[in-house]
C-alpha cells in the first residue's frame, strides 16, 4: 500500500482534492482494498493459502475481539464498536495516540485495527516506509 500510495497516486489524489472523480476505475479512497487484493492474490497464486478453508478468516469485522492470529483480512465497518471507520475519520481515536504502545494490539482484532490506523495516520510516510521495509527484512 505504501508503494501504491507513493507511485500510483499524485499529491492532489492523496490529499483527496479530486473527490470521487476517478471512481470506480482507480480511486485513492480504496487504497486499502487494492493492497489487500494484491496480497491475497499473491498468497493464493503462490499456494500459500487456500481460501475455501479460510472463509471464517476473511472479511472479519473490526469491532470484534477475537485473536488477530486467526484472521487474514479485517473489514472496518461504520458501526459504533471499537474500531469504526467513521469514528476514526472524525478523529474520535486521536487522543489515544499516546497509548498506542500500551495496547495489546498483537492479540485482538479491534485493537490491532485501531493501532494500525493511528500509526498510519500519525507516522510520516518516510518513517512508515522504513518500518515496513525493515519488518520485511526481519522476516526474510
Amino acid at each position: 500500500m505504501a508503494y501504491l500510495n507513493n507511485e500510483e497516486f499524485a499529491q492532489p489524489e492523496r490529499e483527496q482534492k479530486l473527490g470521487t472523480l476517478l471512481w470506480p476505475e482507480w480511486h485513492y479512497g480504496v487504497l486499502l482494498l487494492y493492497g489487500q487484493h494484491l496480497m491475497l492474490n499473491h498468497l493464493i497464486g503462490s499456494q500459500q493459502i487456500n481460501v475455501v478453508k479460510l472463509k471464517d478468516h476473511l472479511d472479519y469485522p473490526s469491532g470484534n475481539n477475537h485473536s488477530i492470529f486467526k484472521m487474514i483480512h479485517i473489514h472496518v465497518f461504520h458501526g459504533n464498536e471499537m474500531f469504526s471507520k467513521n469514528a476514526f475519520k472524525m478523529g474520535k481515536y486521536d487522543n489515544m495516540t499516546s497509548r498506542i504502545s500500551d495496547f495489546e494490539s498483537d492479540k485482538y482484532v479491534s485493537l490491532f485495527a485501531l493501532k494500525m490506523a493511528l500509526e498510519g495516520k500519525f507516522l510520516k510516510g518516510e518513517l512508515l516506509m522504513q518500518l515496513l521495509y525493515y519488518a520485511v527484512l526481519d522476516k526474510a
